[in-house]
């Protein structure tokens, strides 16, 4: 009878400890399948060295909480690799609980993790939130929308300041405003109307953004902005394509 107990005991153990499995042993479940995942979707576009790099180099593991909760909780967790010749970060996203048991790829984010251009964010900040206060009774839903989640543009434009201001200015007033060394910036936003219409928030800065504060706020059609915009303006003008404002990321479908 006692050796039956002892064998059971020892049967229960081996059953109790072949269900347990560490953190570790689930995080690298899901590399496997991210790291599969990956060759997979994107494999084709990288080198013979990159899919090397992939294969053979641990990658980094980016959480962030889901569902949190005082001891349990699901989290979402990107998989992510910084593969030599590719400026963006490549990550797997996915989500499972805090063990990542149940993990599994959703999705392939390319991000771009350079720092941020502290004078531009605090600029666009500062037109967004002129644009909000000031400007929301002409917008349409959708158009205050824009306003609120797209990217501007920044263009170098020549509005004559003095005749934007409404009332009289005094001698040093206008002083100031004639005689200034910065550097006019317009911060723009798209209405997406026919003919097209722009939000534009104009101010004063340092060539590099430094300092940007507004000058006047309007909506003006395309023929307008263009009139105003200087040749030779930087490369975030009309014709470019919109800067990102937390560096530029782009997703591969979701798996349906």
């Amino acid at each position: 009878m006692k050796k039956l107990l002892i064998a059971l005991c020892a049967a229960c153990t081996l059953l109790t400890l072949s269900g347990c499995r560490s953190t570790a042993y689930y995080q690298n479940q899901a590399v496997k399948e991210a790291r599969a995942y990956l060759l997979e979707e994107v494999g084709p576009q990288l080198t013979l060295q990159q899919r090397e790099y992939v294969k053979f180099n641990k990658p980094i593991l980016l959480v962030s909480s889901l569902l949190p909760a005082p001891s349990f909780g699901y989290e979402q967790v990107c998989v992510t690799w910084l593969i030599p010749g590719i400026q963006e970060a490549c990550m797997v996203y996915g989500y499972g609980d805090k063990q990542m048991i149940g993990w599994s790829p959703n999705r392939i984010i390319w991000q771009d993790f350079s720092p941020w251009d502290q004078n531009r964010q605090k600029a666009v900040k500062s037109a967004r939130d002129y644009a909000i206060n000031n400007l929301f009774f002409p917008l349409s839903v959708e158009q205050f929308n824009r306003v609120r989640f797209d990217a501007p543009q920044i263009i170098i434009t020549d509005f004559d300041l003095i005749d934007e201001y409404v009332g009289e200015l005094d001698d040093t007033a206008v002083t100031a405003l004639t005689q200034h060394t910065k550097v006019q910036f317009s911060i723009v936003w798209p209405l997406g109307e026919t003919p097209e219409q722009y939000v534009v928030l104009c101010g004063r800065s340092e060539p590099d953004l430094k300092g940007w504060t507004i000058d006047f706020g309007a909506i003006v059609t395309e023929e307008e902005l263009k009139q105003h915009t200087l040749d030779g303006a930087p490369a975030s003008s009309l014709d470019a394509v919109n800067f990102v404002e937390v560096g530029a990321i782009r997703l591969t479908p979701a798996n349906q």
